[in-house]
């Protein structure tokens, strides 16, 4: 059974994109080859198989961020969602005032409020409400492919119903180091094979 090696800038881009790195191993890889760190996981492999494949990265130039600063800025019903935004504290502590302390962000919620800047945090809470009300009647969501590890378990549980998170996460710390094209691990039922 092929196993992840470790990263090397002799790899192929294609070598590179057939497994698995975690943000942080992204982070250091990029570092370790001078390239920009200051992306997202997708953007993060995108510009290391580039660089693999070219010796150089072209970095696609970000819209402008926002000056509005999530983390210090006071919030309000009215305040806008900004290209900026980040879920940490502030916003947490937010919500929290305006649904209680059984507020958590879910990845639906992050999703929905990064694809709509423009809107305000009152649209922000009224959808979280419309989450919790689905949430309570036993709706599942789908989860996005970004998502890989919670994803899997996610899959994992639907498909082994009388096997416990822990079981999955099992699989997952071994699958997760075996080949998966574009980094996307993906559940399997002979993964339970796995945690043997």
């Amino acid at each position: 059974m092929n196993r992840r090696p470790q990263f090397s800038n002799r790899m192929s881009g294609i070598e590179f994109d057939n497994w698995f790195w975690h943000k942080d191993e992204l982070d250091e890889i990029c570092k370790t080859l001078g390239i920009a760190s200051n992306a997202r996981k997708n953007e993060l492999r995108r510009r290391i198989i580039e660089f693999l494949e070219t010796g150089k990265v072209t970095i696609d130039i970000p819209k402008p961020y926002s000056s509005f600063d999530w983390k210090k800025e006071p919030l309000r019903l009215e305040t806008v969602i900004t290209d900026s935004v980040v879920f940490g504290k502030n916003l947490r502590s937010f919500m929290k005032d305006q649904v209680g302390v059984k507020f958590s962000f879910s990845a639906a919620f992050m999703e929905w409020v990064r694809n709509n800047e423009g809107k305000t945090l009152e649209d922000a809470v009224e959808y979280w409400q419309e989450l919790n009300i689905k949430t309570k009647s036993g709706f599942r969501f789908d989860m996005s492919d970004y998502n890989v590890m919670n994803k899997y378990l996610d899959d994992f549980l639907k498909d082994n119903p009388k096997l416990k998170r822990e079981d999955g996460m099992n699989c997952w710390q071994a699958k997760k180091f075996l080949p998966a094209p574009k980094g996307l691990v993906k559940y399997e039922p002979e993964d339970l094979r796995l945690s043997k």
